[in-house]
């Protein structure tokens, strides 16, 4: 199976749901592949259940 899954520059500000993702958001992208997304402001990322335990 690939590598991990990067984003990168996300704001939690213009999500419609004005919160940080969560490790649940993120296992919808994939729960067989860890999944990071950066924040735009460079001081935060989000994971998936999956990166955790990596």
């Amino acid at each position: 199976m690939g590598g991990w899954i990067l984003g990168n520059g996300y704001d939690d500000a213009q999500l419609s749901e004005q919160r940080h993702l969560t490790a649940t958001d993120l296992d919808r992208v994939s729960k067989d592949q860890p999944v990071m997304i950066l924040h735009q402001s460079g001081h935060l990322a989000s994971v998936n259940h999956k990166a955790k335990y990596q």
